[in-house]
């Protein structure tokens, strides 16, 4: 495991925000078991509706089969939905089935991009 696997405080924030305004929140991950095992035991980890991890369901993003899964498991509309990852290769995959997204290259895109469409104030 590497030894840099630790939550990033600013993302951990916008999670906050995003759950304080009443949404709920889902992980969509590549993550490896080993990787999974490390997450679990973060409090924030312990917040989320729900989590897809590749390694469970035989599936990886950019792949339509795993966003699928995502939507069937936790009866998601695809349109009510906004997909935040750090590859834009992954964000094209969400928006090919119907899912908004946003790049996190940088968190004050993040946060500019959840605000213009009014999910934090």
């Amino acid at each position: 495991m590497p030894t840099y696997f630790e939550p990033i405080p600013e993302g951990v924030e916008i999670l906050r925000a995003v759950q304080a305004q009443g949404y709920n929140t889902y992980v969509l991950s590549n993550m490896m078991e080993e990787g999974y095992n490390k997450l679990s035991t973060f409090d924030f980890a312990k917040t989320f509706q729900g989590a897809i991890y590749s390694y469970q369901v035989k599936a990886v993003k950019p792949d339509a089969d795993i966003y699928h899964i995502l939507f069937d498991t936790y009866k998601l509309n695809p349109a009510e939905c906004i997909f935040i990852d750090d590859m834009d290769v992954n964000i094209q995959g969400a928006r090919a089935v119907g899912m908004d997204g946003i790049v996190c290259d940088d968190h004050k895109n993040v946060w500019n991009g959840l605000r213009e469409r009014g999910i934090i104030i």
